[in-house]
């Protein structure tokens, strides 16, 4: 990549749509590929590209939510990788610890979903990576409406 292949910040803004805030913001925190040249922010439009598609979208249809959401699955991934931290215990306990979810609806979802990542170790114990049930949340976001910023402003389906 030589200089010539650099836009500035003001380019890249408006072709991904995005305020310049918002992408020093990604720079600073999830790695954007662009870097300060001669006291101007300036990137290569094709990695610009890249680093967004690696994140499932085009840079302009990429929005705030959408950059966080893949970092936070990324960091998830790794964590139930490493197998961290495990809840064992009653289904009302695993069910408080994730975040008091009525055990009635943890009791749905393990009838109806085979992907849960609630083990049952016997009758009325399970256990749980709480990394790895919030990764499959993420996966099924249909399960979780907010209706609020509340932490009861929750509804959960089946």
């Amino acid at each position: 990549m030589s200089e010539h292949d650099l836009i500035g910040i003001d380019e890249i803004s408006e072709f991904s749509k995005q305020r310049h805030e918002t992408l020093l913001r990604w720079r600073n925190f999830f790695g954007l590929p662009i870097k300060k040249i001669g006291g101007i922010w300036r990137g290569n439009r094709a990695e610009i590209e890249t680093w967004a598609r690696a994140r499932g979208k085009s840079i302009k249809d990429l929005r705030p939510h959408d950059v966080n959401n893949y970092f936070e699955r990324t960091r998830l991934e790794a964590a139930v990788e490493k197998e961290e931290e495990t809840i064992s215990g009653s289904l009302s306990k695993v069910a408080a610890a994730l975040g008091d979810i009525p055990p009635a609806i943890i009791q749905g979802w393990l009838k109806t979903w085979g992907d849960i990542p609630i083990k049952m170790l016997r009758k009325g114990h399970y256990e749980v990576s709480p990394a790895a049930f919030q990764l499959w949340l993420m996966r099924h976001p249909a399960l979780v409406e907010r209706k609020g910023a509340g932490k009861n402003d929750v509804e959960y389906s089946f």
